[in-house]
């Protein structure tokens, strides 16, 4: 008996010498010649994660569980970077962090286009129902990056990379087998006919143009927020001068902005989603934005709608604001480039 536990220890110690924790644990690549702006779109979507989970059954027990955390990272709290955006997976011990990075560039035609995109992502997964009690006892820990670069013949190539693996042998070989299906499904469905077609999804999008009035009013709300802000850090002596400088600047072209007319409009579409809990009206709302310094001053304002209630009403009530008037319109490709788009943080 003491052979036999010492010969299953000693195995259990080669495997997980073997296929247990790793770095750069798995590797795969396809080739497409579909748009890489729609490609950069599937790969920041529900799409990818409908695929990751399988069966419906899986997407909808983890989504509902989805709980996104308003607090922004820090140094000591980030799971990737302070750009990341973090999810809490009630019940299940999940805890989810991803960051996007993309680069544009021009294509033989002219057109902008996304070039090089990665989506960075940490799964780590607790022991579930103990996490939610703040009891952490880590099973496994992953990292993944989703990315592909775009090639001047216009083919697009795709990789998905373990980047890190931490956790049982028996786990990693799942993931290995899971995450190879993945891979395999997301060439099928991207290499498929209907991928990136004009869909009744795109010919639904809705716009409206924002009137002059509408845009001040919004801009002024945030600037005011944004100098509360600024005044605060000024106060605080742990802070150092480059959040205060970075502060002062993004104030500088909200005060910019509000002087000019804005080249910004409303768009919406209806969302494609089983988990959806406000109906089947739902829709997803954007601000689609016609230049740099509008687009960056938007962004920021975004990331302060995070933890900013007041932000938060402010863009809400920019969107549904009774004096614009949505029409449908499709969706074409270079209207549809997310250089000059900026999510908003609601859905309505």
């Amino acid at each position: 008996m003491p052979l036999a536990l010492a010969g299953v220890y000693s195995g259990n110690f080669w495997l997980q010498s073997k296929f247990g924790s790793e770095d750069d644990f798995f590797e795969g690549r396809y080739v497409t010649k579909k748009d890489s702006d729609d490609i950069a779109e599937f790969y920041q979507a529900e799409d990818l994660l409908r695929i990751i989970a399988i069966w419906p059954f899986f997407f909808d027990l983890f989504m509902n569980k989805v709980e996104p955390d308003v607090a922004s990272p820090t140094e000591d709290t980030a799971l990737l970077s302070l750009e990341e955006t973090h999810f809490n997976v009630k019940l299940l011990g999940m805890e989810v962090s991803f960051e996007i990075i993309e680069q544009e560039g021009e294509s033989a035609d002219g057109e902008m286009k996304v070039v090089s995109f990665m989506r960075h992502e940490r799964f780590i997964d607790w022991v579930p129902l103990l996490k939610d009690l703040g009891i952490d006892i880590m099973l496994w820990d992953q990292t993944w990056v989703f990315g592909f670069n775009r090639h001047k013949d216009g083919t697009v190539e795709v990789y998905h990379r373990g980047e890190r693996f931490s956790g049982p042998w028996l786990i990693r070989l799942i993931v290995f087998f899971h995450q190879s299906y993945v891979l395999w499904a997301c060439e099928k469905y991207i290499n498929g006919d209907a991928f990136g077609s004009d869909d009744i999804d795109r010919q639904q999008e809705q716009l409206a143009n924002i009137p002059r009035h509408v845009w001040r009013n919004f801009v002024a709300r945030v600037r005011a927020e944004k100098e509360k802000t600024l005044e605060a850090q000024r106060k605080d002596p742990l802070q150092g001068g480059e959040a205060i400088a970075k502060t002062t600047a993004e104030l500088e072209k909200l005060k910019d902005l509000s002087a000019g007319d804005p080249s910004i409009c409303v768009a919406k579409r209806p969302i494609k989603r089983s988990v959806s809990k406000r109906g089947d009206n739902a829709s997803s709302t954007k601000l689609v934005v016609g230049d740099a310094a509008t687009q960056e001053a938007l962004q920021s304002a975004m990331e302060d709608a995070k933890g900013n209630l007041a932000i938060g009403d402010a863009v809400r009530e920019l969107v549904e604001s009774p004096e614009l008037q949505f029409e449908k319109r499709t969706l074409t490709r270079k209207a549809s480039n997310r250089s000059g788009t900026a999510t908003s943080p609601l859905s309505s």
